[in-house]
């Protein structure tokens, strides 16, 4: 399971700590380096007033792209400056202090939705997707090559591959499976393409109504998301359909931050009947939030430990 630590999250030595610190006292099966969301966007103008308390988010003051005038001015980023580089410097601490054998993936979010959060919202966003396509397809073309790029950078630093995460534009909500055809896709390709070869890359296709099935061809070792969520494709759908392996069966909204630890139980439970424990990880569907009960992640911790021979 991984979470923000939003208190620790501004600066390399804080957000590598944090790192370190929840992987020693939880000893997970991988590494999901979860950094401030906003480091993708920060070096294109964006800009945040992070917080000193634990369970507050960052807040956004600046943002870049309010119309299609603004987007043919974004420019390549340079992966080893800025929030960029921060993040490639905390790779390192992160491997030096776990050491060779750690398995640890850095958080990329795909091109699209990088290009969305440098809009004032989703809807102002979908509005310029689908009628300004040439200057979105631009911003699209440089944002990917900054992020193939750097996910090279990550790659030398120290991690074993990305966790490639579509956040709000993998969910029929917000885009088709045809536009993601022509937005998404062709760019997130990109992306993987500079990790080609990577021991553990892993696709998470986020929240509710989304599209996974679609994206089972992508060339990662690992599909993560959130199976417990009724419009979602479930784990046994997904695991007949794919030799990749499969991490998720645990809802982070509900049964993780509920009263029962029996719910999580039966629920992690049934996720492994429902794979019979083969080509799977155990996990939350998502990023669990920072005020989950230590004890409900015991309560998984119990079963995955009790499935193990």
């Amino acid at each position: 399971m991984w979470r923000h630590f939003y208190h620790r999250e501004g600066n390399t030595n804080d957000l590598a700590s944090a790192m370190v610190d929840w992987q020693r006292k939880w000893s997970w099966d991988f590494v999901k380096v979860n950094p401030r969301a906003s480091y993708h966007v920060e070096g294109w103008g964006a800009k945040f007033v992070f917080s000193n308390e634990e369970l507050k988010k960052p807040v956004q003051t600046v943002v870049p792209v309010h119309g299609p005038d603004d987007l043919p001015r974004l420019k390549c980023l340079f992966p080893k400056e800025g929030a960029l580089g921060e993040q490639l410097a905390a790779l390192k601490l992160i491997r030096e202090a776990l050491g060779k054998y750690a398995l640890i993936v850095e958080t990329i979010f795909t091109p699209l939705s990088i290009v969305a959060d440098l809009c004032e919202n989703d809807e102002a966003f979908g509005k310029l997707l689908r009628g300004e396509k040439k200057v979105v397809k631009l911003a699209l073309e440089v944002v990917t090559e900054t992020f193939k790029r750097f996910g090279r950078e990550c790659l030398d630093a120290g991690a074993d591959g990305v966790f490639l995460a579509t956040t709000e534009w993998g969910k029929r909500k917000n885009i088709t499976e045809g536009e993601y055809r022509e937005f998404g896709r062709p760019y997130d390709l990109e992306v993987l393409e500079g990790v080609k070869g990577a021991d553990f890359n892993i696709l998470h296709v986020c929240k509710a109504e989304n599209l996974l099935n679609s994206l089972l061809d992508y060339p990662v070792q690992a599909l993560s998301w959130d199976p417990t969520e009724p419009t979602n494709p479930g784990l046994g759908e997904v695991y007949s359909k794919t030799d990749k392996v499969l991490i998720g069966g645990l809802d982070y909204r509900k049964t993780l931050l509920g009263p029962s630890q029996e719910e999580v139980r039966n629920q992690a439970e049934a996720a492994l009947s429902a794979t019979g424990g083969k080509g799977f990880i155990l996990a939350a569907g998502c990023t669990i939030y920072p005020e989950t009960p230590e004890a409900n992640i015991r309560a998984a911790e119990a079963v995955r430990h009790k499935a193990q021979p």
